[in-house]
């Protein structure tokens, strides 16, 4: 296919029609700054709807900003024809003359998905933005390495970035038409529906497409995908085995603790590889670490680290579940939504152990525990963990989260808030 046709069917909306689709309108849109000149930068892994998102801005500019559709050039680059354009990264003025050629018009917004593929691409768009070419430039990419380039660092002050990540339990009730009343969900007559569909969402996860086309099968492609181009293909790595190995304990083993020896140990290979592995696994947004709390930054990184997955729907399509462990789904929910929040987390664990203690400034200020049922098994063990946490840090109050329990708990001076999953997923930001 040539460059112009690939040009000509990337950018539909030059049609002068509006782009209708079953696009949930995302909730990180709200942050972006249209006016500004400032180029911007949305990151997150593979599939979780930054080409959506940029399709959705290209709708904002031309109706709220005004824009003339063909002004706006949007350029995916993970369509395989433009594989010869990754280690030549001049070839991205050929895209804008051609695209001028074609529209008539100078390009004056710039759309650029998965630009990690184009290598300099971070300094062609730096030597942009000084020559002042564009109004405004959007990239996005599937590593966490878009943004440590020596060229983006320059540009310190001169853009905003994003993280997305996939469907919110809300952005996941939007796709799914069903109305909800935040907080006070709980009393109206649409409660067993949030419950049912939060199950749901606890199994399926938020990938876009997932959602939107019920359509989980496809999942397992997604993830040998990123392993594929994000991870291996990415860091030219020649050992894809032992990594592949690495990763599907990881996704095996969603929410437990860790350490590089041991599974270094496990699979017989350095402690160093195993480290160098799950740093790009990490690079791919595809899983997290969380680290244990300390005053020393030294102890942080030398004790066990806990790691989660990017989305519920990957655990349960990937990796092997010995039974139904809804706790491991609900855990790794909340750290997914913990994030989305921008919270700073870690995990705590002395004598007892307690999911996440929540940094702000300089100080622990919140403990969560979380369990998928209190009940008289478990319910020493849950509680002991969150006290210890409270106790330690300084805390009045803590935080269970559950499937679907509700309970407020006073004790001395103590408050314990019992509160099931779906509704703490629907609270506003500084209500938590």
């Amino acid at each position: 296919m040539e460059l112009k046709d690939i040009i000509l069917e990337q950018n539909s909306h030059w049609s002068g029609k509006e782009i209708k689709s079953r696009y949930v309108r995302r909730e990180i849109i709200s942050g972006f700054k249209l006016k500004s000149n400032f180029f911007e930068v949305i990151t997150g892994v593979r599939r979780s709807g930054k080409s959506t998102i940029f399709n959705i801005l290209i709708q904002d500019l031309i109706q709220k900003q005004k824009a003339r559709p063909k002004e706006i050039l949007f350029i995916n680059f993970d369509n395989p024809n433009f594989i010869p354009f990754y280690n030549n990264v001049q070839k991205l003025d050929e895209i804008i003359n051609t695209a001028e050629i074609l529209a008539q018009t100078k390009i004056k917004y710039v759309f650029l998905d998965e630009i990690q593929n184009i290598l300099l691409w971070e300094k062609w768009v730096k030597a942009k933005y000084d020559q002042k070419i564009f109004k405004k430039i959007f990239v996005t990419g599937s590593n966490s390495k878009l943004l440590a380039s020596q060229y983006i660092s320059r540009l310190s002050g001169r853009y905003f970035s994003y993280f997305n990540l996939t469907f919110s339990f809300s952005e996941f009730l939007e796709s799914n038409k069903q109305k909800y009343y935040g907080k006070y969900a709980d009393n109206f007559p649409i409660k067993n529906k949030l419950v049912a569909l939060f199950d749901k969402y606890l199994k399926q996860g938020g990938f876009p497409e997932v959602v939107i086309n019920n359509d989980a099968d496809i999942l397992k492609i997604y993830y040998q995908t990123i392993l594929l181009k994000d991870v291996i293909d990415n860091n030219k790595i020649r050992d894809s085995f032992n990594l592949k190995q690495i990763a599907y304990w990881l996704i095996t083993n969603t929410t437990s603790l860790f350490s590089y020896n041991s599974i270094a140990k496990n699979f017989g290979i350095h402690e160093n590889t195993v480290k160098e592995y799950i740093e790009y696994l990490i690079q791919s947004y595809l899983f997290y670490e969380l680290k244990k709390y300390d005053f020393s930054l030294k102890k942080q990184n030398i004790n066990k680290r806990k790691i989660y997955c990017a989305d519920n729907g990957l655990i349960s399509q990937v990796g092997f579940n010995f039974s139904k462990n809804n706790g491991r789904y609900l855990e790794n929910l909340v750290f997914l939504q913990l994030k989305r929040r921008k919270q700073e987390c870690f995990y705590h664990n002395e004598k007892y152990e307690c999911d996440f203690v929540v940094k702000r400034g300089i100080k622990i200020q919140q403990a969560i525990q979380v369990c998928y049922e209190i009940n008289d098994k478990n319910k020493k063990r849950e509680f002991n963990g969150l006290k210890e946490a409270m106790e330690s840090y300084g805390l009045k109050q803590g935080l269970i989260i559950t499937h679907n329990q509700s309970e407020t708990i006073k004790k001395k001076n103590k408050i314990i808030t019992i509160i099931p999953a779906w509704r703490w997923l629907l609270e506003i930001v500084d209500k938590v």
